[in-house]
């Protein structure tokens, strides 16, 4: 007898945006231009985020790039950026400390449930 398998689901929310359903209409057109009869939908979560289906999108196989350019495309009408928010910029560095205060950082951090820089930064007062 097999171990049955568990699935983990999750609810999202999803808020009326009517900004975005101008901009719905927009990405559309602009597919369209690529790949004939398909349609975009836009959908905003309650946290902010913006979710996409695409449908009647037809990739034919070794054609990634054109995934790409609707990526690209949809994401140019709705004005959404991937990667990091705009803000202040961040700096990699390496810092050689002492354990003991490695340690009592690291401490720190976990019971703010914050990143060390984050943690530096806050001390340091920006």
């Amino acid at each position: 007898m097999s171990k049955p398998t568990t699935k983990r689901a999750s609810t999202v929310f999803l808020v009326p945006d009517k900004a975005l359903r101008a901009k719905e209409s927009q990405a559309t057109r602009s597919i369209q231009q690529l790949c004939p009869g398909s349609q975009v939908r836009l959908y905003r979560t309650e946290d902010g985020r913006v979710m996409v289906n695409l449908s009647n999108l037809a990739v034919p196989a070794g054609k990634k790039n054109l995934l790409d350019q609707v990526y690209r495309v949809v994401m140019g009408a709705i004005d959404e950026r991937r990667g990091r928010p705009p803000g202040v910029k961040k700096v990699q560095t390496k810092l050689n400390l002492p354990e003991p205060v490695y340690r009592r950082l690291r401490a720190m951090a976990d019971d703010k449930s914050e990143t060390m820089s984050d943690v530096v930064a806050e001390l340091i007062g920006t």
